[in-house]
């Protein structure tokens, strides 16, 4: 096949995907929809996904059986944006909605089921939004939960008041069914746990760092990063550069003090990664003597500076990485927001309790209940030997610990508005928890998402985000048992020529 014709086939199953996802969405009682950002080469991206319930496309499965249709997660597509603010991600959604909408509404299979979708339809099925702990996302939900009461009231009014419908609205006609006003009624907001949790640490470090001013006591020595260029090098992957050198050396003494047989990358915490900053705290609080050994340069400003590092270690084997595994689960088996609410209330506590007998957690009576989040043990036991080892030279180190649990309590309380008693989730009506369903209790959809788009167009420079999009709606969201099931030569021929329309209209390069 030439590649004109490779990739129109890759844009006709795009097109499909659209098709599928409008019928999905109007079929189910309603969905989520969660999104995130980033930039490339100086362009903003926004990756968007929802959650619904939706048929097996089984051959064999009656389709309009309700009992047979499982909660999954959709991808919608990446999209270039001007900006990531709220206003434009907003203005994303609707482009988004209105394109999904207008395709459908003009295909044979809208006129074989005698329905067709206008872009509020989009927004009336929305019942809530997941994204991160940010302010543009904060925002954005704002913009889109206003957006979907002025539908609701403008419907409402119009049909109240037009000719056609003052003659024939009657109490049996007028009055929605159940579901579909629990539907109008809902518009949620449902944080990422793992922004939660890191936005979690930076409270508890920030109440550390008060410390030293608050009880006169000399902060950590500020160094110069001499490590800059030996990073640098590791980039171009020469054997024999200083930063693989002090890798192997690394690797090398935790094979002889300890029989370790440990990876040589050293957790990274130059991006923002999910609990990177506390296992890269555990990772020197465990082997402060080799580090110390291979910049024995500076040791002399380093061997009173390590309290801060003790306690982000210790919030991190206790808090942050046990709570990681609890709510991301597998990935055929999301953990559902909706069920982490007595997680949620207990981690304040937790913390609260922690904070004010720190003593506790070097203590080896202590059960587990009240030194890891879920009851369990310790995911690296080597670190509490290395912390006992390291009491002696710390002596404020229980201050500290103390105070970065009690940060973390704080931080909890803040980031957790819809598990808290008479919040949102508690205001749900069963019904409601019915036709949600499925929130994902993360955005890693969406950051995984982008990850892809990256690598993408680190190998493909000339292609575009919505050749990208078209190609991964085909292979994420099982449109093929889509087609097998619903689509005829009509509906192929409608495809052909939609794709040939978009190749012709100069939309690429216009975007260009």
């Amino acid at each position: 096949m030439s590649r004109r014709t490779v990739a129109r086939a890759v844009n006709e199953g795009g097109k499909y995907g659209e098709l599928q996802l409008r019928r999905e969405i109007m079929d189910a009682p309603g969905f989520i929809e969660s999104s995130d950002g980033t930039t490339h080469r100086g362009l903003t991206v926004e990756s968007r996904h929802i959650t619904l319930l939706m048929p097996s496309y089984d051959l064999d499965v009656d389709d309009s059986d309700r009992s047979t249709w499982t909660s999954q997660t959709r991808f919608i597509e990446v999209a270039p944006a001007l900006d990531h603010t709220a206003q434009r991600q907003f203005e994303g959604t609707l482009k988004a909605a209105g394109r999904i909408a207008d395709t459908y509404s003009r295909t044979p299979l809208a006129t074989q089921n005698n329905r067709t979708m206008d872009t509020d339809d989009y927004h009336r099925k929305k019942m809530g939004e997941n994204k991160d702990h940010a302010a543009d996302g904060k925002k954005g939900f704002g913009l889109s939960a206003a957006h979907k009461k002025d539908i609701d009231e403008s419907t409402g009014f119009d049909r109240l008041f037009s000719s056609e419908g003052w003659a024939k609205t009657s109490f049996s006609h007028s009055v929605p069914t159940p579901e579909a006003q629990q539907n109008k009624c809902t518009h949620i907001f449902g944080g990422c746990c793992c922004h939660k949790d890191l936005n979690v640490v930076k409270y508890g470090y920030h109440a550390v760092q008060n410390i030293y001013d608050k009880h006169d006591i000399p902060p950590p020595v500020l160094l110069a990063n001499k490590s800059n260029a030996a990073t640098i090098d590791l980039g171009a992957n020469d054997p024999d550069s200083a930063a693989d050198k002090a890798a192997i050396f690394v690797q090398e003494r935790k094979r002889e003090l300890y029989g370790l047989e440990e990876p040589t990358k050293f957790p990274d915490v130059s991006n923002t990664r999910y609990g990177c900053y506390t296992y890269a705290a555990a990772e020197v609080v465990c082997f402060h003597g080799i580090i110390q050994e291979l910049v024995e340069q500076i040791i002399d400003a380093k061997t009173k500076s390590g309290t801060e590092l003790v306690a982000l270690a210790l919030y991190g084997v206790s808090v942050s990485w046990p709570y990681m595994t609890m709510v991301r689960g597998p990935k055929e088996a999301p953990v559902n927001l909706l069920d982490l609410t007595d997680l949620h209330r207990k981690l304040p506590v937790f913390c609260s309790h922690l904070a004010s007998n720190p003593h506790i957690i070097l203590d080896p009576t202590t059960s587990l209940e009240l030194l890891t989040i879920n009851g369990r043990p310790f995911m690296n036991n080597f670190l509490f030997a290395m912390v006992d080892q390291l009491r002696p030279r710390l002596p404020h180190l229980f201050l500290v610990i103390s105070t970065m649990f009690s940060g973390c309590e704080t931080g909890w309380i803040q980031f957790t508005p819809e598990f808290h008693v008479g919040g949102t989730f508690d205001r749900l009506t069963p019904l409601q928890r019915s036709l949600l369903l499925l929130i994902p209790a993360t955005n890693d959809r969406n950051e995984g998402m982008l990850g892809s788009y990256w690598q993408h167009m680190k190998h493909h420079p000339n292609s575009t985000a919505q050749s990208f999009s078209n190609q991964i709606r085909w292979e994420r969201n099982d449109t093929q048992a889509f087609i097998r099931k619903f689509c005829d030569d009509a509906i192929l021929k409608f495809v052909m020529r939609e794709i040939r329309k978009d190749g012709a209209s100069g939309q690429r390069a216009m975007f260009r």
